[in-house]
């Protein structure tokens, strides 16, 4: 069933964070994007129809707008442009090179991916799935997803695999179906996801008080165990390269007054499983949720996709050797709850959701 745009936007409620702002989201859109000069920040987009789209939070919906981007071999950068139902590619210049509109098709992109000529477009609100030609924008193929493969058994992404095969992501990535599969009816999700050299897998390891603070990972032949001082958030596949391996490791706390923090980084491996730089994603800079907002690429450059109050930044994410501890010492989140941000509200609790693939993805259900 297809929703209205206002139907879509209360569904992406209950997927995303809330995040409290503390100034107005009313802005006024720029000229034309340009290669900013901040420190890492590579590209910044003004706001509207000429950048890319932003809806201000209103009553018991949080703020909304660019949903997943993606890298493809040339550097293009590409952005679910959510508000308006399109895809727009950038060059890191700043000039908007490709504009894919997908009105009347697609009323909730949520995720998408690129390899070679082709786009693949996962429509959350229809819970479909699109491929369109990256170059000439024509719609290649639509597929409706049967209901044992949409949101309500956790579907968070779409993804080319390592065969070229569309890949169906359920929680992040922690399991994949084929969407050959899904449309044959084969209710084919399996744990773990296909990687060049085997599969993908997280196994997480309860401590004494039944919180997750460390989890093996397997990707192919290649063993690593992750432990951190506070509760395990989830571990998620950022990129698989013939010489390392990044994750998206988050790390969460809550306060005795109930605030919930958590510290999301980005953590690469080397072929012995050593860890050999690691950066920090800044989710409390980020004016609105994105579910599918960062992109490792083979050159092993990090990039995030950052919406603020009066444009969205593309900023680079440095890998250092090591960075400082931001969460309080002393507490641990009980149970199974974290959040998408490096603060929340003080008596604010949310579930945990999906994080995955090259270019992470990720959603939260606010419990309350």
């Amino acid at each position: 069933m297809r929703l209205s745009a206002s139907s879509w936007a209360a569904r992406l409620t209950a997927l995303a964070l809330v995040m409290t702002l503390a100034a107005s989201l009313e802005v006024a859109p720029r000229p034309s994007a340009v290669a900013a000069q901040a420190s890492g920040v590579l590209l910044s987009i003004p706001i509207g129809e000429d950048g890319v789209g932003m809806n201000a939070a209103a009553e018991e919906q949080p703020a909304w707008g660019p949903s997943a981007m993606a890298v493809d071999s040339e550097g293009t950068i590409w952005i679910a442009d959510a508000v308006y139902d399109r895809i727009v590619g950038y060059s890191r210049t700043g000039v908007r090179t490709h504009l894919i509109d997908l009105r009347g098709r697609a009323v909730g992109i949520g995720d998408i991916d690129i390899l070679g000529s082709q786009i693949v477009v996962l429509d959350y609100s229809a819970e479909r799935v699109i491929v369109v030609g990256r170059d000439s924008g024509e719609v290649q193929a639509e597929h409706d997803l049967p209901g044992a493969f949409g949101l309500g058994a956790g579907l968070s992404g779409v993804a080319f695999g390592p065969n070229g095969d569309i890949l169906l992501e359920f929680a992040g990535g922690t399991s994949t179906a084929l969407l050959a599969d899904a449309l044959a009816g084969r209710l084919n999700i399996r744990a773990g996801r296909p990687i060049p050299d085997g599969l993908f897998a997280v196994s997480d390891r309860p401590d004494a008080d039944r919180v997750r603070s460390s989890a093996h990972v397997q990707a192919g032949s290649l063993a690593i165990d992750i432990a951190v001082d506070h509760r395990l958030g989830g571990i998620y596949l950022a990129a698989e390269r013939p010489g390392s391996l990044d994750l998206i490791v988050d790390e969460a706390s809550q306060e005795v007054d109930g605030t919930v923090r958590v510290d999301r980084t980005v953590r690469r491996f080397d072929r012995n499983g050593r860890q050999v730089a690691i950066g920090r994603v800044p989710l409390s800079e980020r004016a609105a949720y994105v579910p599918n907002g960062i992109a490792a690429l083979p050159s092993g450059e990090v990039l995030a996709l950052m919406p603020r109050p009066d444009r969205v930044d593309i900023i680079s994410i440095p890998m250092l050797s090591s960075v400082a501890p931001v969460l309080p010492s002393g507490f641990r989140a009980p149970g199974l709850r974290a959040v998408d941000a490096t603060r929340s509200q003080p008596g604010t609790l949310y579930e945990e959701g999906p994080v995955s693939r090259s270019g992470l993805n990720r959603s939260d259900r606010v419990l309350g």
